[in-house]
């Protein structure tokens, strides 16, 4: 999944920039949730 969203972004960069950074944007909040998810779990 993660694969094919790159591959729309590379396509898409030149005509809609605000997409490429909604992408990034989103990829950052995936990843930081996860981090804080891994974090509360070693807490336990």
């Amino acid at each position: 999944m993660l694969m094919e969203i790159q591959g729309q972004e590379t396509v898409s960069d030149c005509k809609n920039p605000f997409r490429t950074f909604y992408i990034a944007v989103m990829h950052f909040g995936v990843w930081l949730l996860i981090c804080i998810y891994a974090i509360k779990i070693k807490q336990k």
